[in-house]
């Protein structure tokens, strides 16, 4: 059985690879095939759905906006936290965008059993 602090390295090791380059292997690889996955918007509408699928369509909603991710981690046993912020500008206008999220991580085994993201509200875009 992983350790807390186990679990946390490999939530790190899969964004650490995921996020620089939008692949979404790494992550997809560590689901449980049933896995639990559910998305609070920031209006607070909850959504819930199971399986590989449904994490692989959100995040290729998300497109490469993973790439901008800054993440921070933290532990409770098998419970990862791990908060995004994101932070881009869009060229030539120069309109800047900031977002955060945060991504709840519940593993067994080494396996991604439960996946809880819950967006914040978008910061307003500014121009720069």
């Amino acid at each position: 059985m992983l350790t807390g602090i186990d679990n946390m390295f490999l939530v790190k090791d899969i964004l650490d690879r995921m996020v620089p380059s939008a692949d979404l292997e790494p992550l997809l690889s560590a689901l449980a095939d049933d896995v639990d996955f559910t998305v609070v918007s920031h209006g607070g509408r909850r959504e819930a759905r199971r399986g590989k699928s449904a994490v692989l369509h959100y995040f290729e909603d998300l497109g490469d906006l993973v790439t901008f991710w800054r993440a921070s981690y933290s532990r409770s046993g098998p419970r990862i936290v791990v908060q995004v912020e994101e932070r881009f500008t869009i060229q030539p206008a120069g309109l800047a965008s900031d977002g955060a999220y945060t991504l709840h991580f519940d593993l067994r085994d080494g396996s991604i059993t439960r996946f809880l993201v819950e967006e914040s509200p978008a910061i307003p875009a500014r121009w720069t």
